[in-house]
């Protein structure tokens, strides 16, 4: 086995590994971005939530938290939703023709 003397020029470093040349620092190659560019002006998730239920009611909407149901109700809504797809379909669908028959 033979013994080597360390390399003072690549200190340690392979042949392959060692830096050749001058060092060049260059700018940064612009890469385009995907997505949106940055506008700085981001909304939490909570303010973009916020101005749409503004908007909504704004529009004539309305929004009903915790609707409580009875046992019969729930029910009918689940035979509704069967049919329509979504809770919100099924009861926005049995509002609008509850009121075109009153």
């Amino acid at each position: 086995m033979a013994l080597r003397r360390p390399d003072p020029a690549g200190a340690g470093m392979t042949k392959a590994a060692r830096p050749r040349g001058k060092l060049i620092l260059t700018e940064p190659k612009k890469v385009p971005t995907l997505g949106r560019p940055v506008t700085g002006t981001a909304k939490t998730s909570t303010e973009r939530g916020k101005a749409a239920d503004e908007a909504l009611v704004a529009s004539g909407g309305m929004i009903l938290n915790k609707l409580r149901l009875s046992p019969e109700a729930a029910a009918a809504l689940k035979q509704l939703i069967d049919s329509d797809g979504t809770a919100r379909d099924a009861i926005q669908q049995a509002l609008i023709d509850r009121a075109k028959k009153v």
